[in-house]
């Protein structure tokens, strides 16, 4: 009998202490929005890890959770039972509102557009190359 079951690994990242989450979640918002070299927030985020009293990350780690955030396969972290959004890019939200005018309406299309888009991305299939 064959089965054609992937193996789902999780990285040492996604199963950090609930006092590791916030510096995560911070470069998971960093890495999403392009804020930063990876290298700069790796190193950031182990300086906040420190703080929290938690081991340090190592890069190929880092680099390989950083790969799993930009093929969609990780999520932001999040501690059980927050529902904090991930947070919107103010420079991607005046983008879409510069196109038009600033009435109700026109804020409310342009929320429903970045809406729809953030979904067609999180649902496109991974592709393999």
């Amino acid at each position: 009998m064959q089965y054609d079951i992937e193996r789902e690994q999780r990285t040492k990242l996604e199963m950090i202490p609930d006092a590791g989450i916030p510096a995560l979640q911070k470069a998971f918002d960093r890495v999403k929005g392009k804020r930063a070299t990876i290298l700069k927030i790796w190193q950031d985020t182990n300086e906040l890890l420190a703080e929290s009293g938690l081991p340090a990350t190592s890069q190929s780690g880092f680099y390989r959770w950083v790969a799993g955030i930009k093929f969609g396969r990780i999520k932001r972290p999040a501690l059980d039972g927050d529902q904090t959004p991930p947070a919107v890019p103010l420079d991607l939200v005046r983008a879409c509102l510069a196109t038009m005018p600033g009435t109700a309406s026109s804020i409310a299309a342009a929320l429903r557009t970045m809406a729809d888009e953030i979904e067609r991305a999180a649902s496109k299939p991974l592709q393999k190359n």
